[in-house]
């Protein structure tokens, strides 16, 4: 029980998800960024795109459609066709207006297949596009960013937080609370960095 006290730290193995989408289909949005990135792909450039998943996952997320933010952040084709699109996937990306764009929402119907591929396991995937000028392009991920075996650096643990305080913090509260969590150690009442958590913008304020 006490093999491996004050050496070995569990905090070191957990999963945290970089985007709000199923954690089943993280790695679809991993390699579907990262294909776009590392290929500069935009959607006008794209024929068709595979998505191959493991039967369980596939079973899940493979044909959800997208009409709400709860079975949109659930489905391999709106987050697919999403992250191509805005090379992004955060909380905008689940907006009402995002979801019933009919620009998005055509190619998606048109261009994005999604299988379940014998190949893949878990919770990983394989991403497949197929270029206008006849190229295809792969990504194939057996897990995900943000996974133990892929972790986030410390940066884009505080880009997310960022992200994620936006408009709901006040200004600077992101920072301060990075500042303290950082140091935390040295950290003299846990009540200091309650205090900078606790200043929200009013709800009235946040637009949506």
């Amino acid at each position: 029980m006490v093999a491996g006290l004050g050496k070995d730290w569990a905090l070191k193995t957990i999963s945290l998800r970089p985007w709000p989408a199923a954690s089943s289909i993280q790695s679809v949005v991993t390699a579907v960024l990262a294909l776009a990135e590392t290929h500069d792909l935009h959607p006008d450039q794209v024929d068709r795109i595979e998505v191959g998943l493991s039967k369980t996952v596939y079973d899940m997320h493979g044909a959800l459609p997208w009409d709400n933010k709860f079975r949109a952040q659930l489905s391999t084709p709106y987050v697919t066709g999403v992250a191509l699109h805005d090379r992004r996937c955060w909380f905008e990306q689940f907006l009402p207006e995002r979801l019933q764009d009919p620009a998005l929402g055509a190619f998606i119907r048109d261009h994005i297949q999604v299988v379940a591929d014998g190949s893949v396991e878990d919770t990983g995937a394989v991403v497949t596009v197929h270029t206008s000028d006849s190229r295809t392009l792969e990504d194939r991920r057996a897990y995900p960013r943000g996974d133990a075996a892929d972790p986030l650096s410390r940066a884009e643990i505080f880009a997310k937080l960022r992200d994620a305080a936006d408009g709901v913090l006040k200004l600077d509260a992101a920072g301060q609370t990075i500042d303290m969590l950082v140091d935390l150690a040295n950290l003299s009442e846990m009540g200091e960095l309650c205090s900078v958590l606790s200043r929200v913008v009013p709800a009235a304020a946040r637009g949506s």
